[in-house]
């Protein structure tokens, strides 16, 4: 399931959840996943921000974020300089 990470009428990327269980996910679901994207629209955005206010102090270095499921257990896996 993909939801897209906006801020107003921009995307600025993708947050994906993904199950081997047939069926897992439900509208309910869908609508869940995109307030969090939502959510971190306006925190990566704040992030930016702050960066651009302060250039030189290191950023994110072009961070990813991927949100998953292993088991029972969901993660966030970065890329970048992973901070």
């Amino acid at each position: 399931m993909f939801v897209p990470i906006r801020h107003g009428s921009n995307v600025g990327g993708v947050v994906s959840i993904h199950s081997y269980t047939p069926g897992a996910y439900t509208g309910k679901d869908l609508k869940l996943l995109q307030s969090l994207a939502d959510q971190c629209a306006g925190t990566l955005e704040r992030i930016r921000a702050q960066e651009s206010l302060a250039p030189g102090q290191g950023g994110l270095g072009g961070c990813q974020c991927r949100v998953g499921e292993f088991g029972s257990r969901t993660y966030c896996q970065t890329e970048g300089d992973g901070r």
